[in-house]
């Protein structure tokens, strides 16, 4: 069962709206919000969310499915059902993760935006979802999304679909995400890594990598700075502002234990530019690229994300 989160106090626009919504016949709707692509790796895509004049204040919501899937099944599925490829998240409070760009909550007042990353969810909160792992390099995907309803004000329309095809893969020289270390242990080219001040072994840092961040900064960050030593010890160039990144957070995480093995923690504002700077070398938007395609793993995409993560 989803939590029941407690919403924010109304905008006078909002309340201005209810009004007018009293009649059923007469309900208001949410209008469309504008949903631009800005970026797109080999396992993530950036996208720019833009509320309506009467704003978003119950957060908006996100689906999307590689191209040919979408084909095979005739367009959008009438179901939001992963085994038919639709996947969705709904974006409804406050993310404590991706926030480099000022973002500080999905609850979006009268032109307000928001910047999320699609395929890279694991430790973002706020949100829920059907499936929380990457995309997989060079396909196609297509992409659309509406305002959620808030009490009788009834949801937006769909946006219009939106069609974005993530980077190749490259050979040699690359990156592999979280995720992909995080399930494939046996490729991992060390046993063990310091972080911090701090050495873990191999099934310590599988216990982190497991550990949802529930807005901890130490988590999420620690997550990206393991991605990206196995990266570099699997032979990944680590470009200049990379390296002080890293230099950085290694510093900040000191002799702090990260959990599940510690108690240790760090505000994520605090944590968030180096996270983001890691996160996208990881992810294959800056530095030399993503490796290629992931293997699926079954628990993994069949696992639903869990407002408050």
């Amino acid at each position: 069962m989803f939590r029941v989160i407690k919403r924010t106090i109304m905008s006078a626009v909002t309340i201005a709206a209810l009004a007018t919504a009293s009649d059923p016949a007469h309900a208001a709707r949410y209008g469309v919000p504008v949903f631009t692509v800005q970026e797109v790796g080999k396992s993530v895509a950036s996208v720019r969310v833009t509320a309506a004049p009467d704003g978003a204040v119950g957060g908006f919501r996100i689906q999307w499915m590689a191209r040919s899937d979408f084909d095979a099944q005739g367009g959008w599925p009438a179901t939001e059902d992963y085994n038919l490829g639709l996947v969705y998240c709904r974006f409804e409070t406050a993310p404590t993760l991706n926030t480099h760009d000022g973002t500080t909550t999905f609850q979006l007042g009268p032109n307000a935006s928001a910047t999320i990353e699609v395929g890279d969810i694991f430790d973002e909160t706020g949100l829920y979802a059907n499936y929380e792992g990457d995309m997989e390099p060079g396909i196609e995907y297509i992409l659309r999304g509406r305002a959620e309803g808030y009490g009788p004000i009834l949801p937006s329309f769909w946006s219009q679909d939106i069609s974005y095809t993530t980077a190749s893969q490259n050979a040699g020289d690359c990156t592999y995400t979280q995720g992909y270390w995080k399930n494939h242990p046996s490729a991992w080219p060390t046993r063990n890594l310091t972080i911090g001040t701090v050495t873990y072994n191999q099934a310590e840092l599988l216990a982190i990598f497991g550990t949802p961040a529930r807005g901890n900064g130490l988590v999420s960050l620690s997550h990206q700075v393991i991605a990206t030593m196995l990266n570099v010890f699997n032979g990944a160039t680590l470009p200049p502002a990379q390296q002080t990144a890293l230099n950085q957070a290694q510093a900040l995480i000191g002799s702090r234990i990260i959990p599940s093995i510690g108690a240790g923690s760090l505000a994520p504002g605090t944590t968030s530019p180096y996270t983001q700077t890691l996160d996208r070398y990881n992810n294959g938007i800056t530095g030399p690229g993503h490796c290629g395609v992931v293997p699926v793993e079954n628990a993994t995409w069949t696992r639903i994300k869990r407002l408050g993560r």
